[in-house]
């Protein structure tokens, strides 16, 4: 027997099968570069989800205040043809010359509703003193929330027919003058009807609620006390049953429905 030589392999070796993946620095390179493109991918998706989060959220802010001025114009507007509509219909109703009819004097008390909140907005912001943080106002003076409706009134009237006249727009005969004294008119009349009709509408909900609360506790209590009384004539009226329901003997056909609950109660125990 020869002794082995170098050049021999050993069995083991020669029936082990070949790697399914061998050691290849492109492989090793290929794997980076894919973690790598991963990586990259999912930076970029992550960074459109952040510009599309706040894309949305400017957007649906610029909508909400965008909302809120168009609620607040067509406030101020309406606000101002209504009272010049009211000190319109009045100075006219009252026989004065120089007043049109309350369409004509909506479109003048529109016009002009929005240039007279603000310009009084304005003028409330200076007399309202800031607080210690300075981030809120105070009211102003209690004169000057009296007299709101009478100056956003008067500048309604003023504003909206200068502006109307200057577009050469028919106001039927209705010049500045009559405007402003339609509406300074309508403007004391809503002051008044709001001292007389607030405290009157809260004295009104004082009293009445109180009754409300009273009145229906008592018919909680009526109502309680009818079921009682129609529940009592119910258990007490006679009920015909059938015999087989009581087992070993039969029940009487003049027994009441509290008896009947009591012979259930014994038969259970």
């Amino acid at each position: 027997m020869r002794p082995p030589s170098p050049h021999d392999v050993p069995s083991t070796l020669a029936l082990s099968p070949p790697s399914s993946r061998p050691n290849s620095p492109f492989l090793v390179r290929d794997d980076r570069n894919a973690n790598s493109c991963g990586g990259i991918i999912s930076d970029m998706a992550n960074s459109f989800w952040r510009a599309f989060l706040i894309c949305a959220m400017i957007v649906g802010v610029s909508l909400f205040m965008t909302i809120c001025v168009i609620m607040a114009l067509i406030f101020c507007s309406a606000l101002g043809a209504i009272l010049v509509v009211i000190g319109n219909a009045v100075l006219r109703r009252a026989g004065h010359s120089g007043y049109v009819d309350d369409k004509t004097a909506a479109a003048v008390g529109a016009t002009g509703g929005t240039l007279a909140t603000l310009c009084f907005g304005i003028f409330s912001f200076i007399f309202s003193k800031p607080r210690i943080n300075g981030l809120s106002f105070e009211e102003p003076p209690v004169l000057i929330q009296l007299v709101s409706s009478v100056v956003i009134g008067t500048l309604s009237g003023t504003f909206g027919s200068l502006v109307l006249l200057h577009g050469h727009v028919d106001l039927h005969g209705l010049d500045v003058l009559h405007a402003t004294r339609a509406g300074a008119v309508g403007g004391a009349i809503m002051t008044l009807a709001a001292l007389v009709v607030i405290p009157i509408i809260f004295a009104t909900f004082v009293c009445i609620l109180p009754m409300m609360v009273i009145t229906l506790m008592a018919s909680i209590e009526w109502l309680q006390a009818k079921y009682d009384e129609d529940w009592d004539a119910f258990s007490s009226r006679p009920i015909q049953l059938p015999v087989d329901d009581v087992e070993g003997g039969v029940e009487p056909h003049n027994a009441t429905a509290t008896d009947r609950l009591g012979q259930n109660a014994i038969l259970s125990a």
